[in-house]
C-alpha cells in the first residue's frame, strides 16, 4: 500500500490517498491477518460478509486497511483506541471511549484507489473518487439532470465523458454530506460549473438553503476548473488508472 502525504484540501480538512498494490489485492493467504489488522466494526464485518465477488470483498477490506493506516499516522499509539464505524444513516464515523473530540471522516474507494477525508471542523464532509473510465452516454440522464449542466457537458466536446465523471464525483460527495439529514437525492443537487470551481446549492422543502465548499482533485493535470488539485503518480513503478474525485464541506443551513 502506498499513501500520499496529507493534502490540506479545504479549511480544516485534509485528504489522504492510498494506492493498493496488486499483491495486496490478491494475498488470500494473509486474509486472516488483514481482518485482524482492519479491526472491522460489526456493521462493516456484516457488509464484508455480504459481498459475493471475491474481488469486491478484497477491495472493501483494503479500504478499511487504508483507514487503519491513516489513523496510525494521524493518532500514532492512540489509533488503537479509535474504531472506524458508521452511524444509523450509514455515515462513517470515528468512535472512542477514551478520547474526546475526533475528526469527521469520509471515505471512497474505486478499484485499487482509496480516498479518505478527515476534518477537524463542525461542517459535514464528503469525498468521492472514481476511476476515469468512459461513461455510457445512455447514463447521462442519471448523472446530469439539469439543463445548464447538460449544456456545460455538451460544450466540452470530446471530453464529455470526463465532464460527466467530474459532475458525478461532485454530486456524490455533496450527497454524502447530506446523508441522513434529508430525503434529498443526487438528482436534487444543482451545480453551476465555471472556470474556477463549481458552485452548488440545495433548497429543501422547509426553505433552508444548503451551501457547499468544493475542491476537485485529479491524478492527471487535465481538469475543467482552475482550482482543481493535480496529483502526481503515487507509485512511479505502478501503472495506476487515472482517477477524478471531489471533497465537499457543507456549510450549516441558513435561512
Amino acid at each position: 500500500m502506498h499513501l500520499t502525504d496529507p493534502i490540506q484540501i479545504l479549511p480544516a480538512c485534509r485528504l489522504w490517498l492510498a494506492q493498493i498494490d496488486a499483491a495486496d489485492s490478491s494475498s488470500a493467504g494473509n486474509l486472516e491477518n488483514d481482518l485482524l489488522e482492519a479491526r472491522l466494526s460489526a456493521r462493516d464485518l456484516q457488509r464484508w460478509q455480504q459481498y459475493r465477488p471475491q474481488k469486491k470483498k478484497r477491495q472493501f477490506l483494503n479500504s478499511r486497511l487504508a483507514v487503519r493506516a491513516v489513523l496510525r499516522l494521524e493518532f500514532e499509539k492512540d489509533s488503537e483506541l479509535i474504531q472506524f464505524d458508521s452511524d444509523q444513516a450509514g455515515r462513517p464515523v470515528l468512535r472512542s471511549l477514551q478520547r474526546g473530540h475526533l475528526p469527521q471522516i469520509s471515505i471512497s474507494h474505486s478499484a485499487e484507489m482509496v480516498a479518505i477525508a478527515l476534518s477537524d471542523g463542525i461542517d459535514p464532509i464528503g469525498v468521492d473518487l472514481e476511476i476515469a473510465q468512459p461513461l455510457r452516454m445512455e447514463a447521462l440522464q442519471s448523472i446530469v439532470m439539469h439543463p445548464h449542466e447538460q449544456d456545460w457537458c455538451d460544450a466540452q466536446g470530446d471530453r464529455q465523458s470526463e465532464a460527466l465523471l467530474t459532475l458525478w464525483t461532485i454530486k456524490e460527495s455533496i450527497w454524502k454530506t447530506l446523508q441522513g439529514d434529508s430525503g434529498l437525492g443526487i438528482s436534487d443537487i444543482f451545480l453551476e460549473p465555471d472556470h474556477r470551481t463549481p458552485v452548488a446549492q440545495i433548497r429543501n422543502w422547509e426553505g433552508d438553503v444548503n451551501t457547499f465548499r468544493l475542491r476537485c482533485f485529479v491524478s492527471q493535470c487535465s481538469s475543467f476548473f482552475s482550482e482543481t488539485i493535480c496529483l502526481k503518480a503515487m507509485n512511479p513503478k505502478s501503472r495506476s488508472q487515472p482517477f477524478r474525485g471531489c471533497v465537499t464541506q457543507r456549510i450549516r443551513n441558513q435561512k
